[in-house]
């Protein structure tokens, strides 16, 4: 994804004389992971004709491409869309190579296999199904063995770059001391499987009736099966394997890396199963009732997706945050900024994509902190100071940050923009206390406040004299609208 981000942001982009903050440019970005996500709808139906047939393939893509769990990956520049079509450009190569054999499968199923390890390292757990199946299926087909050794080895070989990255990585999560995640348990599996169906919309009577309606669909699915016991055994390592997998692994981890986006391959095999329970029920009329049902409780789940209408708590959302209108806050900022202004950002959730943004108009701008424990906590959370560093991430203090500035743009939003942390407040305080505000503006999850600087001689922090301090800020008055 690294290299994708090249085409729209450093060739097309600039050929088309697009401004980085405008929504033509966003719209060319996003193209990019929604046209991987259109292919891959493509390749579920594709797969899933081989395996269940037209009806179920027909059904199965369907509720791919109307997923609201796909929706949301599908339009994110980030590393899931792009995982999804090889993955499934591999899954498709693989079916092949177990019908024919040919040569030429087996190159495509280590070129799409490898590729995915370069996009994201955690698709090595697909390359893992991969080998269950082919290792099923050479119990029954030994001239398999052979190619299955070679085509492994090339792409353990080939893959050994990513493969140490993750190793690098996995050393850094290690080391890890201020943990934010949430530690799996049993119940993660359901939340998961509700997750690949409804999204990760906030209305519990709407995903527990999605769970309740699909969840037997999926186990009528792998019923359906049984008289195949090595496609059923493969559906098992494909849909349960890796979210049981990942369970255990992160509750052994000292620090939990269990995300639902990291199973979007899998969620796409379990839409098929379910089409496959679907069309295994023996009436055409109750089939008929059951896609009405779940397409009409799709479509709330999906405005639900559009409107950021997410789950409060982190155990549904497991990494997953109401996403800031950045875009807004830097063509305010780009709209109104003078010479001897600074952006300052509460947090590093906002800076990475007003910097975006921002790119090439000598706009200023750095993360803050004011005591040493929030530093402390900001490498405790990712002990890599080399990389953030290199990135300009590294927060600085709030006094140092507006020392010389005329005026200051103050960026505030943070996981769970309902309920800012103590921290977070006490930056607005301290410039409330120096500067003068001159406008504020609130967009969806993110608070963008205008400070005059110029009067901050003669308090705290300038001359030693104390400065007053300001009333309390109740986070609990903050509303937003709708994502344009």
């Amino acid at each position: 994804m690294p290299l994708l981000s090249v085409l729209p942001n450093h060739i097309l982009g600039p050929w088309l004389g697009l401004d980085r903050g405008s929504r033509a440019h966003d719209m060319l970005v996003h193209g990019v992971p929604v046209f991987f996500s259109i292919l891959s709808v493509l390749l579920a139906f594709l797969c899933l004709r081989r395996l269940f047939g037209l009806q179920a393939a027909f059904w199965g893509s369907l509720l791919v491409a109307v997923s609201p769990y796909q929706l949301h990956y599908a339009h994110e520049f980030r590393a899931y869309a792009t995982m999804l079509f090889f993955s499934l450009a591999g899954w498709y190569c693989l079916i092949r190579v177990l019908e024919k054999g040919r040569p030429l499968w087996w190159a495509g199923y280590v070129l799409a296999t490898t590729a995915n390890h370069y996009n994201h390292f955690f698709s090595v757990w697909h390359f893992l199904i991969f080998n269950g199946v082919l290792a099923i299926w050479v119990f029954r087909r030994r001239e398999l063995l052979r190619p299955w050794i070679i085509a492994s080895s090339v792409v353990f070989l080939l893959s050994l770059p990513p493969f140490y990255l993750a190793w690098r990585i996995s050393h850094i999560f290690e080391s890890i001391t201020n943990v934010y995640t949430v530690r799996p348990d049993y119940r993660q599996f359901f939340i998961t499987f509700k997750t690949f169906m409804a999204g990760y919309t906030g209305r519990v009577w709407l995903y527990w009736t999605m769970l309740l309606v699909t969840f037997p669909l999926f186990l009528l699915g792998l019923w359906s099966r049984r008289r195949e016991p090595a496609m059923l055994l493969a559906l098992l390592l494909f849909t349960v394997f890796p979210v049981v997998g990942n369970i255990i692994v992160w509750r052994m981890r000292s620090f939990p890396f269990y995300e639902h986006r990291l199973f979007i391959f899998p969620a796409t095999v379990v839409c098929g199963v379910v089409a496959l329970g679907v069309c295994a029920l023996p009436d055409r009329r109750v089939r008929a009732a059951v896609w009405a049902l779940l397409l009409c409780l799709t479509l709330p789940c999906i405005l639900d997706e559009r409107n950021q209408n997410i789950h409060p708590t982190q155990t549904h959302l497991m990494g997953v945050r109401l996403k800031p209108d950045c875009r807004s806050v830097a063509q305010i900022i780009n709209g109104a900024f003078q010479p001897g202004d600074r952006v300052l950002h509460a947090s590093h959730f906002t800076f990475f994509p007003v910097k975006h943004y921002l790119l090439g108009k000598g706009i200023p701008q750095n993360n803050i902190y004011i005591r040493q424990g929030e530093l402390d906590g900001f490498f405790g959370a990712f002990p890599n100071k080399i990389l953030w560093d290199y990135l300009g991430a590294t927060p600085i203090p709030l006094e140092e940050a507006v020392s010389g500035a005329r005026r200051v743009w103050y960026v505030e939003s943070w996981w769970d923009h309902r309920a800012l942390p103590e921290f977070i407040l006490e930056k607005r305080h301290w410039l409330e206390a120096r500067g003068a505000m001159v406008e504020e503006r609130r967009l969806v999850a993110v608070t963008v406040t205008l400070f005059d600087m110029s009067g901050m001689d003669g308090v705290d922090g300038v001359d030693g004299t104390a400065a007053p301090t300001p009333p309390s800020h109740s986070p609990a008055g903050l509303t937003a609208p709708q994502a344009p």
